[in-house]
């Protein structure tokens, strides 16, 4: 019987652990109004392997990105001092980690409206835990390195 060698990844990194990122927990900045939801956000990805840090408005979401520099961005797109498309746009002039949006809005025009705000990728609402925690991974996996934040702005 011949033997199989183990694939190769075409970008030659080693396989991590959910939750780790470049060898280490990945940080994930979680940006919900709703207290209990981005509680239990938190306690997820907690359990998962990931620190998370919440902030409950844009302009709190964009200072934790300056302060924090996560790795990625957990968006909600209804927040209370700006629209999540909003808050997208500027957070991509300061970083350039994965921002994955959730919202249960999937039509066209709302998917290109995010795409253009520089949304990495529309998360559908509700959505079960093992599916966003492999779309986390997934981005992080994909981004390689860690999300740069650019603090000069």
């Amino acid at each position: 019987m011949e033997h199989c060698p183990a694939p190769v990844s075409r970008t030659n990194r080693p396989r991590l652990a959910l939750g780790e990122h470049a060898g280490t927990p990945a940080k994930v900045l979680v940006v919900e109004c709703n207290p209990a939801a981005a509680e239990v956000a938190v306690l997820i990805l907690a359990t998962a392997g990931y620190h998370s840090v919440q902030a409950m408005s844009g302009q709190r979401a964009l200072g934790a990105t300056m302060l924090w520099s996560p790795d990625l961005v957990l968006v909600d797109p209804l927040l209370p001092d700006m629209p999540g498309t909003r808050l997208c746009r500027q957070l991509r002039r300061r970083t350039t980690a994965p921002i994955l949006m959730l919202s249960d809005r999937n039509d066209s025009t709302s998917l290109a409206h995010a795409a253009a705000a520089g949304v990495s990728e529309c998360v559908p609402i509700p959505v079960e835990t093992g599916y966003l925690l492999g779309r986390i991974h997934a981005h992080l996996h994909r981004s390689g390195d860690r999300g740069e934040t650019d603090r000069r702005r």
